[in-house]
């Protein structure tokens, strides 16, 4: 797959300009690191090390916690319950306790599914962004990684989409409760909601 840089300039640097008054003396910092599965860059102009680490720290959490994939640990190999450990397979049906920020990432997918709702054919309703269609985004994902892989089937989409029909996520505070076989997948906004935390530290 091709691997995808992406330049976090503008505000960040703004930011820190605002924060540091006049820095016509100080020292820009560049660093790039790898998360949510893309090259993240940031430019800060001042010498403030602990502000670019503090910024990284962020990115890390949320790509953690919205791994909708992998396991994850923290610092002290503790695993951290992330999304792929609310789409277990064993933990259907289960209030699950979860991170804060996921909780709250979780809960902004909601509203964004419910603002891209629409009714196709005065009947059923359909959604510009759904959050719930993780198999169907690990399905593609399996397919870019194989390499001379044919097309999926329809009839496998098809059953994809009805398992998502039947389908539906809760979040209460900091549980989440995930019921039906559809998978939760935030990849869609996880990025751009990470840059906003960003923004509002800086």
């Amino acid at each position: 797959m091709k691997k995808h840089f992406l330049i976090l300039l503008p505000f960040l640097l703004c930011s820190c300009i605002n924060a540091s008054g006049n820095t016509s003396s100080k020292e820009t910092l560049i660093d790039t690191r790898w998360y949510f599965g893309t090259g993240m860059s940031l430019t800060l102009t001042g010498s403030n090390k602990k502000v670019l680490e503090h910024v990284f720290q962020i990115f890390e959490d949320y790509s953690d916690l919205s791994d909708a994939y992998n396991s994850r640990f923290d610092e002290n190999l503790k695993p951290i319950v992330n999304l792929a450990c609310i789409n277990l397979d064993s933990n259907e049906g289960k209030e699950i306790v979860v991170d804060e920020r996921l909780a709250d990432m979780l809960e902004f997918g909601l509203v964004m599914q419910e603002k891209t709702s629409y009714i196709l054919d005065g009947k059923e309703e359909y959604y510009y962004f759904d959050p719930l269609i993780g198999n169907l985004a690990t399905l593609w994902k399996n397919f870019l990684e194989t390499k001379d892989a044919p097309l999926p089937e329809d009839s496998i989409i098809q059953e994809l989409l009805e398992e998502r029909k039947e389908s539906s996520y809760e979040v209460h505070g900091n549980i989440v409760k995930r019921t039906g076989k559809a998978k939760i997948d935030v990849g869609a906004f996880a990025k751009g909601y990470a840059v906003k935390i960003a923004q509002d530290y800086l």
